[in-house]
């Protein structure tokens, strides 16, 4: 059943409109009824409200089968029978209507073409001859006690009009209902044939129900000789064209009874059953031919459909397909075979000579005898072989096939198919190569690798073992990992690899000692990898160990030389100071502050604030001294006084000397020392008293300057003690980096090259190893730039642009630079001005900058990062600032970010280098890095700001 497509339409008017429909077909039909017999052609009636009920939703039938059932009653009550008559009839009709309706629902579900022949039968059985015979019982009661007809004359006349009705309305009316498929291949020729078929149906209707009586039919008026005409619309029309045909027919029928020719009241009753009987059975054979027809087609399109689509997807999957018969030693090869081997279908003929022409030389006598093998054997064909081109291109082709065998069991033929494994065949080329660099490198790196299974046991180690382990490699498989761990490591691993298995950690680091059969203990930093099945147990482990003894051994010369700096620092109990010239920006040490009486960071750390601690009648004399320092590059030492917390004034002796001169030879940066003088001038204030006393001024004046080479000397020697516990705590640290970095990067390298090759050009592993490359190789760039600490870098110098500097520095990864969660946001000045500069060390302070930016936001939140021009002393700077939203500095650690060592971070964390590196690559760079916590505007977070000249 179809629902309503046109809603818009009430269901009052929709029932209204039926109504009206019904009563004017149903006054047709009693007009054309034969009385006193009681005999119609046809009762239209009936099919006109199967259909109706079958287009409409089930909620309208109510309001339908009300308004057919008023029209029935009017319709027989104009007609002249009783009012009791005319519902009887009435009943009996729409009875009719919904039982053939409800059974063709329930029982045959016709779609509106009927365009299969099931559709056509169950139309014809479930309708016209169950549905109808059994509302005939019901309709012929109805008559005879109504009319007085005898009751067994009525039905047959019943059934068969209302069933032919069903057989011809319903269809019609379906038609008209979906004119797409009447309509959709409307041309004028075929308007024109149609046509002509109409004029056939009416002209030979007529004659054939007036008996021949029109001029010229004469014998050709018989009602057979429609058959073949119905025939023809069958084929070129389809069921439509049946059922328009069908209609014209009857229509012409009613019209000539209408006319008072043909039948009449005088035709005789069996002639009419023959007439009934003849379009009863018309109809069915037109539609069922129709149908059949259709079928037929769609199982033809179907069958075009099947065979374009195996074609596609033979030609998708690069599968070719051949056929062998061996009586006629006929072969047959699709279009796909021709193009793997190279041929054009219709210039080359499918045999064998040609085959042969096609396959490899050294390959030919394999696959023959592969084949005949097979054919002779019955056995299952699987060739491997190659093909080359007329280009000269080789391409590798795997055959399979199978021997088809008739009734005898006698092999009759050999069907099968080839598809191209050229590129499996380089992948298994590449993966041998592969699998060769692999151990290569699995041999050729100094860290110790091992596969472990999940009772613990050695399954792989590599050379690396015999140093660690004591033993050889094929000694080592099977023996247990626990063995060769330090004893009073082994309760501590044991715990940790419990709680990775319990955690599922597939990716961890740990440290432990091992010692080998002579007692040598190693210190090791593995990395441990932990993979596990479906249901979660542990399958095996891959390791990679480094030896970490010689480093462990460093660090702890670098914890030592660290204490003697900071036991000389405190020894001296100076103040240090430590000046970039350009910004103004100082560093003071805990012992500037507390010399002068403030608490650590009680003023800022800058040039503006020493010069406000200054005294009055000092300043000019130390400032010209101190610019005269700076300008030549000389020794600074003058007395002067300062202001201290309580507000007094004291006298101190400040030294310093430029250490770091940029490109221009100008000064970029100064440190120096702050020492408490106040006793040395009250002891030269005695001593000047009793020197007037005792001697002459001459003598005073000779004492003193003996006092300030003596102190000036012990000075001297002061700051050469902390500058060279300073550089050599420097390096000790860059000897540790240069041995911990380069001596496993080679390896790491060698892995991660062996993964790519393993991947195609576009994958995203493939993109991601690579930046993995590119950044090792930065890591060489890092750990020579590290090693040159403090000395100018001597890379080269090319003209760069600060975004793209940025944009290159993050192709590395955002996630890997600042973390999954950190939204990185870039505001770029457009035709920003360009630098000099060295491309690697500069995008070394971008990465540097950003993961502490990533660090401090621990992994989450938003960096942003801006570029701009800006005028600084009239001196045009590229400006990089970085700001993020992280924890910020405290006001105390502002002035020490930059110390080599210095870092805030929990142990094992961080190295305390990266801004130290960073502050070093700017100075190389005449630029300056500038830190504020927090930025304008925000409460919290962390502005960088990196200065650079333009070009």
């Amino acid at each position: 059943m179809r629902e309503d497509k046109n809603r818009s339409v009430p269901d009052l008017l929709w029932s209204l409109g039926i109504s009206v429909a019904y009563f004017v077909i149903a006054r047709l039909s009693l007009f054309f009824v034969v009385k006193p017999e009681w005999i119609a052609l046809i009762w239209p009636v009936s099919g006109f409200m199967v259909a109706v009920l079958l287009l409409s939703p089930r909620k309208r039938w109510p309001m339908l089968v009300v308004g057919a059932f008023a029209a029935n009653v009017l319709a027989n009550y104009i007609g002249g029978n009783a009012l009791p008559v005319s519902f009887g009839f009435a009943f009996a009709n729409l009875f009719e209507s919904l039982l053939v309706s409800l059974l063709l629902i329930r029982f045959v579900n016709i779609p509106l073409s009927l365009g299969r022949f099931y559709d056509v039968v169950g139309l014809t059985l479930v309708g016209a001859v169950l549905g109808v015979g059994l509302a005939a019982l019901v309709g012929a009661m109805v008559t005879t006690l109504g009319m007085g007809a005898r009751y067994w004359d009525v039905f047959p006349i019943w059934w068969i009009a209302d069933g032919i009705g069903i057989l011809i309305v319903t269809p019609f009316i379906l038609v008209l209902a979906t004119p797409k498929f009447l309509f959709k291949r409307i041309t004028s020729w075929r308007t024109l044939e149609g046509l002509m078929l109409a004029i056939v149906f009416i002209s030979l209707t007529w004659g054939i129900l007036n008996g021949g009586s029109l001029p010229g039919l004469g014998i050709l008026c018989d009602k057979y000789m429609l058959v073949p005409f119905l025939v023809w619309v069958v084929v070129r029309f389809g069921s439509e064209g049946v059922a328009m045909s069908l209609v014209a027919i009857i229509t012409t029928s009613a019209m000539v009874m209408a006319s008072g020719h043909g039948m009449g009241q005088a035709v005789l009753k069996k002639n009419i059953f023959e007439m009934q009987i003849f379009w009863g059975i018309t109809g069915f054979i037109s539609f069922s031919l129709a149908s059949l027809f259709s079928e037929r087609k769609k199982l033809l399109e179907d069958l075009e459909q099947s065979r374009e689509r195996l074609q596609l997807t033979q030609s998708a999957a690069g599968l070719g397909t051949w056929d062998w018969d061996f009586e006629s030693n006929k072969l047959v090869w699709s279009p796909v075979l021709y193009r793997m081997f190279g041929l054009i279908p219709e210039k080359a003929k499918a045999n064998f000579q040609t085959w042969r022409q096609v396959v490899h030389p050294e390959d030919l006598k394999m696959a023959e005898q592969s084949i005949e093998q097979a054919a002779k054997g019955g056995q299952q064909l699987v060739n491997e072989y190659r093909v080359v081109y007329s280009t000269g291109e080789v391409r590798w082709i795997n055959a399979l096939g199978s021997v088809v065998y008739d009734e005898q069991r006698k092999p009759v033929r050999m069907m099968g198919v080839c598809f191209d494994i050229t590129q499996r065949k380089k992948v298994e080329d590449a993966l041998r190569e592969s699998e060769e660099r692999y151990r290569e490198v699995i041999e050729g790196t100094d860290d110790l690798i091992t596969v472990v299974d999940n009772k613990g046991n050695f399954i792989f180690v590599n050379h690396t073992a015999e140093k660690i382990f004591g033993l050889k490699q094929q000694d080592c498989v099977g023996k247990s990992a626990f063995d060769f761990i330090h004893p009073d490591d082994q309760e501590g691993t044991a715990k940790a690899f419990q709680g990775w298995i319990r955690d599922k950690s597939e990716h961890v680091t740990y440290q432990n000692r091992q010692v080998n059969k002579i007692g040598q203990v190693f210190e090791m930093l593995w990395t441990i990898n932990l993979r596990f099945d479906s249901s979660g147990q542990i399958k095996d482990i891959f390791n990679i160990a480094r030896d970490i003894t010689e480093r462990k051994q460093i660090e702890n010369a670098l914890r030592e030389s660290e204490k003697r700096y900071a036991g000389t620092l405190a020894a001296i109990d100076d103040g240090l100071w430590d000046w970039h010239v350009p910004s103004g920006e100082a560093y003071f040490s805990e012992i500037y502050y507390t010399m002068l009486g403030y608490e650590k960071g009680a003023f800022p750390s800058n040039y503006a604030s020493w010069r406000l601690l200054v005294h009055p009648d000092d300043i000019e004399r130390v400032e010209k001294d101190l610019m005269q320092s700076v300008q030549m590059g000389k020794r600074f030492d003058i007395d002067l006084r300062m202001k201290t917390g309580s507000g007094d004034w004291v006298w101190v002796a400040t030294r310093g000397n430029v250490i770091e001169l940029g490109a221009d030879g100008k000064a970029l940066r100064m440190v120096g020392t702050l020492t408490n003088i106040a006793e040395r001038k009250r002891l030269e204030s005695q001593a000047l008293e009793a020197l007037f006393e005792k001697a002459t001024a001459q003598e005073a004046t000779r004492r003193m300057a003996e006092i300030e080479t003596a102190y000036q000397e012990l000075k001297n020697a002061q700051e050469l003690l902390v500058q060279a516990e300073k550089m050599s705590a420097l390096g000790v640290m860059s000897a540790g980096i240069a041995h911990e970095l380069n001596s496993p990067l080679t390896g790491i390298l060698g892995i991660v090259r062996h993964y790519i090759d393993r991947k195609s050009p576009g994958d995203v592993e493939y993109e991601d190893l690579k930046s993995v490359v590119t950044a090792g190789e930065r890591m060489g760039e890092i750990i020579r730039g590290l090693l040159s600490f403090s000395r100018p870098s001597t890379g080269e110098i090319e003209v760069l642009n600060c975004n793209q500097l940025i944009e290159a520095a993050f192709r590395l990864g955002k996630k890997v630079l600042v973390g999954r969660d950190v939204v990185v946001l870039m505001n770029f000045e457009e035709n920003l001005s360009m630098i000099r500069g060295n491309k690697n060390r500069l995008e070394q302070v971008v990465v540097i900058i950003a993961k502490n930016a990533g660090d401090a936001m621990q992994g989450k939140g938003e960096l942003k990062i801006f570029t701009r021009v800006v005028l600084l002393n009239g001196k045009r700077f590229v400006e990089m600032e970085f700001i993020d939203l992280g924890c910020g500095i405290q006001k105390q650690d502002l002035f020490k970010i930059f110390d080599p060592f210095f870092t805030t971070k929990k142990p094992g964390k961080g190295t305390g280098l990266g801004l130290s590196v960073a502050f070093s690559i700017i100075k190389e760079h005449n630029g300056e890095i500038l830190v504020e916590s927090p930025p304008a505007g925000q409460e919290v977070g962390t502005a960088f700001k990196v200065r650079i000249p333009a070009v």
